[in-house]
C-alpha cells in the first residue's frame, strides 16, 4: 500500500556555525515496509526540493538521517537505514543534485522512534528519512559610504522599535460579530487535530460550537472554511495517513465543513479549501510558536 512522501511533523534540528545559525531547510520522506525504494509517488516531492537546491539559492549541504520501525534487528535495521538514505542520496545525483554540494548520510536504524511504534500508522511515521539542507548565509552588505560634507541637520531620525510580533492576522471573535466585513479572514483558534490526520482533538470542540452558534443566530452568513499546515518549505500540501492522500489541509478544513453540515448549517453557505503550506504567517518557522500558528484553520467572509 502506497504511504504518503511528506508528513508535517518535522524533528527541529540546530546547527551553528562559530556563533551564527546556518539556515535550514527541512524534508521528510517515508518509505513502505521493509523497503529502501523511492516510490513513484515520492519523486515529485523530490524534484521539488531538487528545485529549491537551484541558484540563487545556496545549498552548502545535504543531511540525510534514515529511520525504520522498530520491527527486525537493530543490525538489519541499521543496513535497511543505509540503504535508504543511499537511495535517496542516488536519485538526487542522478536528477542533477549539483556535484559541488555534499551529501552526508546518517543511518539511525530503530534508535530514534517518534512514538510507541505499536500500530501501522506509528510505524509508517517511524520509516522516515529526515533530509536537511544546509544554506550558506548571503554576504553582509557593505556599507555605503557617507556622503561628503552634509550639513548636520537639527531633525531627529526616528527608527522604529524592533516588534515583538509583526505578523498580523485576525481571530475570529463572537461577540464582535458586527465588525466584521465580507472578505475579512479570521483565524479560528485553537483548533487542533490529531499528527497527520484530519481527526479533531477533543479541547477543540468548544470553538466549533462556538463558529456553529454564530452561523445559527446569523442565517445570512456564507463563509469559505480555509485549512493550513505547517512544517513544508515547498509550499506543497501534506499527507493524511487515514486516507494515503496528499491534501491534509483540505480534509481538515473538510472536517470542519461536515461539522457544521451535519449540526444543521445548510451546504449552500459553506464552501471550503486547502492552502497546503502555500499561505504561511511564518515562513521561516523558527520556533514551535511559529509552527503553531501556522496550523490554522480560517474563514473567510463570503456573504452576511
Amino acid at each position: 500500500m502506497s504511504r504518503p512522501v511528506f508528513f508535517f511533523i518535522i524533528l527541529a534540528l540546530i546547527s551553528s556555525y562559530q556563533c551564527f545559525a546556518q539556515p535550514t531547510a527541512r524534508f521528510v520522506v517515508y518509505f513502505d515496509s521493509d523497503k529502501s525504494l523511492i516510490r513513484k509517488d515520492a519523486e515529485e516531492s523530490l524534484l521539488r526540493l531538487l528545485h529549491s537546491t537551484q541558484p540563487p539559492a545556496k545549498v552548502s549541504r545535504i543531511e540525510i538521517a534514515a529511520h525504520c520501525d522498530g520491527r527486525g534487528s537493530d543490525q538489519y535495521n541499521q543496513e535497511l537505514s543505509l540503504r535508504r538514505a543511499s537511495a535517496i542520496e542516488d536519485y538526487l545525483r542522478s536528477n542533477g543534485l549539483d556535484a559541488g554540494i555534499a551529501v552526508t548520510k546518517q543511518p539511525m536504524g530503530e534508535t530514534v522512534l517518534l512514538n510507541a511504534d505499536q500500530t501501522t500508522t506509528e510505524q509508517a511515521m517511524n520509516r522516515r528519512a529526515e533530509i536537511i539542507l544546509h544554506v550558506s548565509p548571503a554576504p553582509l552588505p557593505v556599507a555605503a559610504p557617507a556622503p561628503a560634507e552634509e550639513k548636520e541637520s537639527n531633525a531627529a531620525d526616528i527608527i522604529p522599535a524592533p516588534k515583538e510580533d509583526s505578523v498580523i492576522f485576525n481571530v475570529f471573535d463572537p461577540a464582535k460579530y458586527d465588525s466584521i466585513k465580507v472578505g475579512d479572514q479570521l483565524v479560528v483558534k485553537n483548533i487542533n487535530f490529531q499528527p497527520g490526520r484530519h481527526v479533531l482533538i477533543e479541547w477543540s470542540m468548544p470553538n466549533l460550537r462556538e463558529l456553529l452558534q454564530v452561523m445559527k443566530d446569523h442565517p445570512a452568513l456564507k463563509i469559505e472554511i480555509q485549512g493550513h499546515i505547517c512544517c513544508l518549505f515547498t509550499g506543497a500540501d501534506g499527507p493524511d495517513l487515514d486516507l494515503g492522500t496528499n491534501n491534509l489541509s483540505e480534509e481538515r478544513a473538510k472536517t470542519v465543513y461536515r461539522f457544521l453540515i451535519e449540526n444543521g448549517i445548510k451546504k449552500s453557505r459553506l464552501s471550503y479549501r486547502g492552502f497546503g503550506s502555500s499561505q504561511k504567517l511564518y515562513p521561516s518557522e523558527r520556533t514551535e510558536r511559529e509552527r503553531s500558528l501556522n496550523r490554522r484553520v480560517e474563514i473567510k467572509i463570503i456573504s452576511k
